[in-house]
């Protein structure tokens, strides 16, 4: 089986978080001159972007009020890999987590060109996106593993054994994904996606092949 994700579910979760109302100085679009030898980046374009007519918010109060446009401008996108439960429980999990890690200051700031806006970046992917991207990546695996005709016709104990698969590939993007935060740390970066970079890859793909045979063996051949 593949994976695959196209490079735009980074700028949808971007999308989440910066389209959000801040403060009338950090809208201003003097901090986002470029200079011409650093082309721009994702953040940047989107930063760029004018909110759809009627979808303008007030800014929040609250890092509550704050998580919960968040959610709302989530599941609001249209995206072609993510939808319905597996871009509901990213939404709800990456949500719920802002008032647990983060204060209506630091969110604010994340949405801002700064060292300190870039910081925060790099807490939010450290503390509240990768933790959560497990959640669709369960929902992900299973989902495709229990439409693959393939799969049905060769084994009996299909559900068990895509459950199974499913989970051991949350856990595995779970394990993953700090490194590449840290790796984004290392390299002076304002973040790197973890879920972009493995849902798809080669080393995503054997690894989903090692966890399903592993369930085969256990859930279809009753090996412990």
């Amino acid at each position: 089986m593949k994976y695959k994700i196209r490079k735009s579910l980074h700028l949808l979760l971007a999308l989440c978080i910066y389209a959000l109302p801040v403060a009338a100085h950090a809208q201003n679009p003097d901090l986002f001159d470029r200079q011409q030898t650093a082309p721009p980046t994702e953040l940047e374009e989107l930063l760029g972007e004018v909110p759809e007519e009627g979808t303008t918010q007030e800014v929040p109060t609250s890092v509550e009020e704050f998580a919960n446009q968040y959610y709302s401008n989530c599941l609001r996108q249209d995206h072609p890999n993510l939808e319905g439960k597996s871009l509901e429980v990213l939404c709800a999990c990456t949500a719920a987590k802002f008032p647990e890690e983060m204060t209506l200051e630091q969110t604010l700031e994340m949405q801002r060109r700064t060292n300190n806006g870039k910081l925060q970046r790099l807490r939010f992917m450290e503390f509240i996106y990768s933790p959560c991207i497990r959640f669709p990546t369960a929902e992900i695996v299973q989902t495709q593993c229990l439409e693959d005709e393939e799969i049905r016709r060769k084994y009996r104990n299909e559900k068990a054994i895509c459950a199974c698969t499913a989970e051991k590939m949350g856990d595995f993007m779970n394990r993953k994904a700090p490194g590449y935060v840290d790796l984004a740390v290392r390299r002076n970066l304002d973040n790197i996606d973890p879920l972009k970079l493995l849902l798809g890859s080669k080393q995503f793909d054997r690894q989903t092949a090692y966890e399903m045979r592993y369930c085969v063996d256990r859930y279809e051949y009753g090996k412990k």
